[in-house]
């Protein structure tokens, strides 16, 4: 807003691997730079669920270039949220398509670039480097051929815009080939260079230039701006004298406290620090002979021109002088509230005319995002101005005095902006609604529907509009307090100021319509729940998708808040609007009357299949026949099965990836407590009920569905049929040949594997219509059933073995354990065939005092009878021998037990 406090900026450019980063936070660190970078800002927003993220996500996904608008508005936007003046931006502008976006988008009035920081360095070693990098980095674009790809791209894009700057004299170039410490000491002079051209507050320049002049050159300094009666320069000399002598003393106390020198060296340290102090002194007081010079200096500022800059500079000139300062106050303020109330009444002005012209949409509403804008400005205005005075001064009672009047203009513009704002977007008449909500029971209503209606789509659009705008303005306005909290307490009288009270006002009305948005639309989105197809033949409930994007941007909204409490609030909010409406809407979707596509059984009951072709029984008036009615109601039935299947399957899905975006926004509410409110008690302990509870619900939902669709379906065909093969086509007391001729050809358990599990037109519907990882869990589950019952059948069949039946168990189960994992290449399946691999080993034991050597093993998934049972399927071993073996085995087991 104020012209002169216009934004400055120095991009940061250089190849891949050239050290921006590195050099970025040391500057930011040292100088007080925000270091801003177009990628990460491009990443935060894709993750934030808003609109322009996802339009983000989409185009990267799809390979295309986001819109070098959408960069410009985040980078924008954090500059000003930062309230900030100065600012690296690394990364950007990369191409010239982003330079031009920049010059059409960002006015040099309100963002200047002061130049170009050009980090070069020799491909070679950026080559190198990355190389280095890559080895611990986890980047996929740090390997050889993709760092030549990013070279070239560097090459032809980005130094064209290195050269434009050229041109211009912008570019401050850096040899980036030394190590970081090199690099950071041949940077440090850039901001010197810089000094005059970005207009730094006098301490950023005197910082500065701290670094560079010895206290000597400073006192020669200081008497050559004195006797030209150059009042700013002479100031900056003598602050800079100030704080050598300062760092001086520091310096001279830590080496005493770290490691005690001679009397002779504390002696010469302390004589040296003394004769400086004396020197300090002696230019105090002949600068202090100025100060009615330095006042009627600020008095000429103050009475020209709207200068702030002027007017700041001869304001810091004063208050070096010390004893000017008392006398320069009450004209600098004056004159610093005038010119702040002019430009904020000129926002004002602005307001009114953009909302006479804004159009009227069909709801009645008009486009107010100039409020948001205009709020913002005023703001970020005040912060500027009050920035540039606390940089010149830091005495508390000069500081309340200089920025009250600053603080009560620009509170009571920002109140009238977000009153004339709360009445275009119809504030009141929404607190209204949400207030009577909130007080309605669920059904509660005179003709017993109104409670269960639905919002319009219109309206809950218009709600989630409003709330992005009040989360902004609420994150404007609780920035704005903060600072001015943090630069003068005694700004914000307690707490109970107009501008605080507003503020608790706004964050209310906030809280109140987002728990409202929030309800409304969970329930709207699992009542009109539609069949939505995830990929080709996978199908889930509508509601899904529709609830994760609500709840998602509802905590991201949240955490722009900056209000622990609220943020609280609305998270709660969140995990009851799941466990209240969400969770049975998901329970209940077998029972939902909707048409899920159904995929063609490759495989039909004989009664379907095999129909009379003579036409069966008529009724003799050439009505349907019995046959056909008989038909028509098999295909009925069979329809209503499938569909009652798909239904179930559909159930399954949606209640996966409702685990799944619950365990996302677990994540995410974990992030904004440790990022936003690290003090305060985590988030994810206050709720009225653990998000990890309702995750594991919805696991245990897929666990309960898929052992349903099980049942329904191949557990009732396939066991049966596992214990008749067994019984039936199965022996395991084998002759050489026998075993021979097992090796090459295919037995009877796997052609049963195959015709009735790996190719069972059920299975393979299931993988088509389940997500993959409900598939597994379903393989696992069936896998688990078909080991158990094949070990149920060798015992109930009471299978006689021989040595070389044992081998040809023990083949034919790995061979299973091979073919079923093919089915789950991603699951371990393993685990489910340890018991036949034990049933396995003791039927190949030589002997049966053999089984002592395996007890720790076996005793751990069978139990004693269980051995004894399998090792009397041995033909060959001998009643008494086993009786011993298990006796030792029993013997060897307490022992272990009594064992510490």
């Amino acid at each position: 807003m104020c012209g002169a406090l216009k934004k400055k900026i120095l991009f940061v450019l250089g190849g891949p691997g050239a050290g921006k980063g590195t050099q970025c936070a040391r500057l930011v660190e040292k100088y007080g730079f925000v270091h801003l970078s177009a990628g990460d800002l491009l990443r935060e927003e894709r993750q934030s669920g808003s609109e322009n993220g996802e339009l983000i996500d989409r185009m990267i996904k799809e390979g295309q270039i986001v819109p070098v608008q959408i960069t410009l508005s985040l980078l924008q936007q954090a500059m000003i949220v930062s309230g900030r003046e100065l600012f690296l931006i690394d990364g950007f502008p990369r191409n010239f398509d982003n330079l031009q976006g920049w010059q059409q988008q960002m006015p040099d009035e309100d963002y200047h670039v002061e130049g170009v920081l050009f980090y070069d360095c020799p491909e070679n070693v950026m080559e190198e480097r990355l190389l280095e990098r890559g080895k611990t980095s986890g980047r996929t674009d740090d390997n050889a051929e993709a760092i030549r790809k990013r070279f070239r791209t560097y090459i032809e894009s980005t130094m064209p815009v290195i050269d434009y700057y050229a041109k211009l004299n912008k570019v401050f170039k850096v040899d980036a080939t030394p190590g970081p410490d090199a690099v950071f000491e041949a940077t440090r002079a850039v901001p010197v260079a810089l000094a005059a051209s970005m207009s730094c507050t006098p301490q950023y320049c005197t910082q500065q230039l701290l670094g560079t002049m010895s206290f000597e050159e400073n006192v020669t300094a200081f008497y050559m701006a004195f006797a030209e009666q150059q009042l700013e320069q002479m100031c900056q000399s003598l602050g800079n004298m100030r704080l050598v002598v300062q760092n001086d003393a520091a310096q001279h106390d830590e080496r005493l406290a770290a490691a005690p020198t001679s009397d002779a060296d504390d002696t010469q340290l302390a004589q040296e620090i003394a004769v400086r102090q004396e020197m300090l002194r002696a230019c105090e007081l002949k600068a202090q002979s100025l100060g009615d010079a330095a006042v009627q200096q600020l008095a000429k500022a103050c009475a020209a021109a709207d200068d702030i800059d002027l007017v700041l500079s001869c304001f810091y000139v004063c208050v070096e002088l010390q004893h000017a300062t008392q006398a320069a106050v009450a004209p600098f303020t004056a004159t610093v509230a005038r010119i702040f109330e002019t430009q904020a009444r000129a926002v004002v002005a602005r307001v009114a005319a953009s909302k006479a012209s804004a159009p009227v949409n069909e709801h009645g509403y008009i486009e107010r995002t100039f409020y948001v804008e205009a709020l913002s400005e005023v703001l970020t205005g005040a912060t500027d101005l009050m920035n540039a005075v606390a940089d010149v001064t830091t005495d508390t009672a000069i500081l309340q005095r200089v920025l009250s009047p600053l603080h009560e203009t620009c509170s009571a513009v920002a109140l009238e902006i977000v009153e004339l704002y709360a009445v275009d977007a119809r504030m009141s008449a929404w607190e209204r609604r949400a207030i009577d909500q909130a007080r309605r029971l669920p059904g509660d209503s005179a003709d017993g529907d109104e409670g269960a209606a639905v919002e319009a789509d219109e309206s809950l659009q218009m709600i989630d509009l409003f709330l992005d705008e009040l989360a902004f303005v609420l994150r404007l306005l609780t920035s704005y307090g903060a600072f001015t909290r943090s630069l003068c307490a005694a700004l914000d009288c307690g707490g109970r100021s107009a501008f605080a009270r507003k503020s608790q006002e706004l964050n209310g009305v906030y809280l109140l319509l987002e728990r409202f948005y929030v309800f409304q639309s969970v329930h709207k989105a699992t009542e009109i729940a539609e069949v939505q197809e995830l990929e080709r033949g996978v199908f889930v409930s509508s509601m899904v998708e529709d609830v994760s994007f609500v709840l998602h941007k509802a905590v991201f909204r949240a955490s722009q808040s900056m209000n622990y409490h609220t943020a609280l609030s609305v998270v709660s909010a969140v995990v009851d609007a799941l466990e209240s409406t969400y969770l049975d809407a998901v329970v209940n979707l077998p029972r939902r009357s909707f048409t899920v596509p159904v995929l063609d059984l490759e495989a039909k009951p004989a009664s379907a299949s095999g129909a009379d072709d003579n036409g069966g029984e008529s009724d003799g008036d050439g009505g349907v026949s019995f046959s056909d009615l008989l038909l028509q109601a098999v295909d009925e039935d069979l329809t209503r099965s499938a569909q009652d299947e798909a239904k179930l399957i559909l159930a399954i899905n949606s209640a996966f990836l409702s685990g799944e975006f619950v365990a996302t926004l677990e994540a995410k509410i974990q992030e904004l407590a440790d990022s936003t409110f690290p003090d305060d008690a985590p988030l994810l302990e206050c709720l009225p009920k653990p998000l990890r509870e309702l995750r594991d619900t919805f696991r245990g939902i897929v666990a309960h569905e898929i052992q349903e669709v099980l049942t329904r379906g191949i557990r009732r065909h396939l066991e049966p049929r596992v214990h008749r093969v067994v019984a039936e086509r199965l022996e395991f007391t084998l002759t050489p040949a026998q075993y021979d001729a097992c090796g090459v050809q295919s037995s009877a358990l796997h052609r049963l594997l195959e015709s009735d599990v790996l190719r069972n037109p059920l299975l393979r519907r299931y993988e088509a219509a389940l997500c993959a990882a409900p598939f597994e869990e379903l393989v696992v589950l069936l896998v688990t059933d078909l080991t158990q019952w094949l070990e149920a059948a060798l015992v109930r069949s009471r299978k006689p073995f021989n040595d070389l039946g044992a081998l040809q168990l023990e083949r034919e189960l790995s061979a299973t354990l091979q073919r079923v994992s093919e089915l789950a290449p991603n699951a371990s399946l393993r685990g489910t065939f340890t018991r036949l691999f034990h049933v396995a080993l003791l039927l190949n034991l030589l002997q049966p005092e053999d089984v002592v050597d395996y007890a720790d093993s076996l005793a751990a998934d069978l139990s004693t009878s269980e051995i004894e049972t399998f090792l009397r399927l041995r033909v060959d071993f001998d009643a008494t021998a086993i009786s011993r073996a298990l006796h030792r085995l029993q013997d060897a087991l307490t022992a272990k037990e009594s064992t510490p």
